[in-house]
């Protein structure tokens, strides 16, 4: 079976390499380093799951990405987990209602990403 491809929003460059390797085994991982980027790329290709870091630095962060993305054709019902340093619960309610689908504070351990992609492709 094919590994599906998803997105990962991130500027910072060892964060990037370090998500790709945790997932190499269950899933291709495309990176954007800003959200113009991902907003294009969204619009050319289809990722069943985005990874969003709300902290982009120059440009539109996370939130303003995700609310871009969630207006193109088809991308209404994809679900976008925000992985941010914000980890307070409130903050997760906050990213819940704002129309994220999941959350995972970072740092994150290898087993906690794996559970969330996993989890949000529904793959075993």
């Amino acid at each position: 079976m094919d590994k599906p491809t998803i997105l990962l929003v991130e500027d910072d460059y060892s964060s990037r390499n370090i998500t790709k390797l945790f997932l190499k085994d269950i899933c291709n991982v495309e990176t954007a380093v800003d959200g113009d980027s991902a907003i294009e790329m969204c619009r050319a290709k289809n990722y069943p799951l985005i990874l969003m870091n709300l902290g982009l630095g120059n440009g539109k962060d996370g939130m303003q990405t995700t609310q871009g993305i969630k207006k193109i054709p088809g991308y209404g019902k994809i679900p976008v987990a925000a992985v941010t340093a914000y980890g307070f619960a409130s903050d997760r309610e906050n990213l819940l209602s704002a129309g994220f689908t999941d959350y995972l504070a970072k740092p994150f351990n290898r087993t906690a990403l794996i559970k969330l992609v996993k989890n949000l492709l529904n793959v075993t």
